[in-house]
């Protein structure tokens, strides 16, 4: 994409950005497909749009597991298209490069924003006690036989 339109798309209301998205297991054939499915999907996401990006090939960190990352710039629709796309993709690293300031355009996606977070905070928190009273309840059982 030029960068005139580029400019334009910006001037609109889109977001520029540069995100970090990473992707950990075994075997290291099963990261790569893993981490080109991320990028596949990204791509393929309403409201937005791939600038460039450049994935890398899975390398050893440990004994038996292997990570690999895609360094993306992409434009965003909206701050809440933006959001949305870091709840499902969960990047490592984000940095908005244009506009300056772009919450403060849009104070009640921030609100809406801020409401989502809330609720899947809401559901982790649920789920850790579910697991934390179903591992207490299992260290029992072990601890009786």
């Amino acid at each position: 994409m030029k960068e005139s339109a580029i400019r334009e798309k910006i001037g609109v209301g889109w977001i520029r950005l540069k995100a970090i998205f990473e992707v950990a297991g075994f075997p290291a054939e099963h990261v790569e497909t893993s981490i080109n499915t991320v990028a596949d999907r990204i791509a393929k996401e309403k409201g937005i749009m791939i600038l460039e990006q450049a994935v890398h090939k899975p390398r050893k960190i440990s004994d038996q597991i292997y990570s690999s990352f895609i360094e993306m710039e992409f434009l965003a629709e909206s701050l809440a298209q933006l959001v949305g796309m870091l709840y499902d993709y969960m990047p490592s690293s984000v940095e908005i490069i244009e506009p300056e300031d772009p919450i403060s355009d849009d104070p009640q996606a921030v609100t809406m924003i801020l409401n989502d977070l809330l609720a899947k905070l809401h559901n982790y928190n649920q789920l850790i006690h579910a697991l934390k009273a179903e591992n207490t309840i299992l260290n029992r059982k072990l601890q009786n036989k």
